[in-house]
């Protein structure tokens, strides 16, 4: 039987078109604090790409040792600086206690949100000096049932991170290409937006 190497899902990734510079942006954030607190990976549906960006951001709390084969010397320059538990992933989709699982799109963000904080806080510790990295997979499925009071709340929630260091937001969202129930880059402003494209 073939083992897979940890993190395999790395090579598939970096393969997407505007990787290096969405792992830029984002890694800007969460490494040195620079750029918008709150940041949606756009793309669209089927393709898997936007769920490995978490699963990698998620991964790297430990360090990103293992992206260095993969991506280009310049941006591993960059992850390099990552120090392992530099920062805390906080995941709606595994720490939010709502059941059964899909009901979770059905609680408005404004909710789902802290109480992810809180379990997470309960269950894992959130260890003092650590930033928070927010992770939120499926973002449109909580438009979809949401809309106007899901949109407000990230505009506001986007607002308040930009001027705060120490927390991060980073949703993965179908969107484009007429795929999307929601214009993220128009409810959010482009900068907070960001396309990895189809491959």
């Amino acid at each position: 039987m073939t083992t897979q190497k940890p993190y395999h899902w790395l090579k598939h990734l970096t393969q997407t078109i505007h990787f290096e510079s969405v792992a830029t942006t984002v890694f800007e954030r969460l490494i040195h604090g620079n750029g918008p607190g709150l940041l949606v990976l756009y793309g669209p549906p089927k393709v898997a790409n936007k769920s490995f960006f978490l699963n990698t951001v998620e991964a790297f709390q430990k360090g990103a040792s293992a992206a260095e084969e993969f991506v280009s010397p310049e941006l591993w320059r960059l992850l390099g600086e990552l120090e392992p538990g530099q920062y805390q992933c906080v995941n709606i989709k595994k720490d939010c206690p709502i059941q059964p699982y899909g009901n979770i799109y059905r609680a408005p963000l404004e909710l789902a949100v802290p109480m992810a904080l809180a379990t997470a806080a309960h269950t894992k510790g959130l260890r003092k000096g650590r930033d928070i990295v927010i992770l939120c997979d499926d973002l449109h499925e909580f438009i979809v049932h949401n809309k106007q009071t899901n949109e407000q709340f990230l505009k506001s929630l986007s607002s308040a991170l930009d001027n705060l260091k120490g927390i991060s937001f980073l949703g993965a969202s179908q969107g484009g290409h007429g795929y999307s129930p929601w214009d993220a880059k128009a409810v959010l402003g482009l900068e907070h937006v960001l396309d990895l494209g189809w491959d």
